[in-house]
């Protein structure tokens, strides 16, 4: 894994985009104006995008090879005053040189499920024997697609004695307001590098399709200029449970019911260990 150094491409392309990067951030304005922008390396195209705007920040960028010319960028943004005010995106995506993605016209969003991250659900560990890493984002990446990921806060409370004093605000409203973060963030910077401004598909495994289910539902009621999803891809999640499994019905409003009853007692976190052991053993 490498960081990002700092040296710039001389590459300059012509395209147009919605007037100002801040914009597009805050969900777009309906003009639009012809810029001149540079075709930079991605670490500064990160930058860029963060520096627009001033409730966030970019903690840190890495890099590293997946497989072939596949790279997986992984990028630690705050976005708020709060302890855990911290989203880890992700960009799987074929490089043409190092730090320079290949522009691509289809770009995915994924969202991952509870006791997981983008990585766990998306990007498997390689084999005894072999090098590269597997998994979907980087089998859709190796076809072309743009393929970005979102961690939600939870996931990048650090391990130890962390201060969780926010973590009774950081509901399903917040996640689903995070999608949004990380949406506008991936087209700000395909926008930049000159991969268009297209909006994205929207892809949820588990608990992360109900979140696509919820942050597209959300958005039809904006304007279509200032949406971010074209479509989704909910995996590995269901709506309803049908009359003849009243079992399944009942379990699950059980967990419910334990979930809010440990709320009301002050539990928002639970060991993953357990849930850890039992993930290795399924491999």
């Amino acid at each position: 894994m490498s960081t990002a150094p700092t040296a710039r491409s001389s590459r300059r392309v012509r395209t147009t985009w919605p007037a100002g990067l801040a914009a597009i951030l805050a969900l777009g304005a309906g003009c639009t104006a012809e810029i001149e922008t540079q075709e930079n390396r991605f670490d500064e195209t990160a930058s860029e995008v963060t520096a627009a705007n001033p409730s966030q920040a970019l903690l840190e960028l890495s890099r590293e090879r997946v497989a072939g010319d596949v790279f997986h960028y992984s990028m630690l943004l705050r976005v708020g005053s709060t302890p855990n005010a911290r989203l880890r995106l992700h960009r799987v995506v074929r490089e043409a040189a190092p730090f320079q993605p290949r522009p691509s016209h289809h770009a995915v969003m994924m969202e991952h499920g509870d006791f997981a991250t983008f990585t766990s659900n998306f990007i498997s560990a390689p084999a005894a024997g072999e090098g590269d890493h597997r998994g979907l984002a980087p089998y859709l990446a190796e076809r072309g697609v743009d393929v970005w990921g979102m961690d939600r806060r939870w996931t990048t409370t650090p391990d130890g004695a962390a201060d969780v004093s926010d973590y009774a605000s950081m509901g399903f409203a917040v996640d689903v307001d995070d999608i949004g973060t990380a949406l506008a963030f991936a087209r700000a910077a395909r926008t930049l590098s000159g991969a268009g401004a297209d909006r994205l598909t929207l892809m949820g495994f588990s608990s992360g399709a109900m979140l696509t289910y919820s942050y597209a539902g959300a958005e039809t009621a904006r304007p279509l200029p200032v949406r971010h999803v074209k479509a989704i891809v909910p995996i590995d999640i269901y709506a309803r449970i049908a009359p003849e499994d009243e079992s399944l019905r009942t379990r699950a409003c059980n967990r419910r019911d334990a979930g809010r009853a440990d709320l009301a007692a002050g539990i928002f976190d639970m060991h993953e260990k357990i849930v850890e052991h039992n993930g290795v053993l399924m491999r």
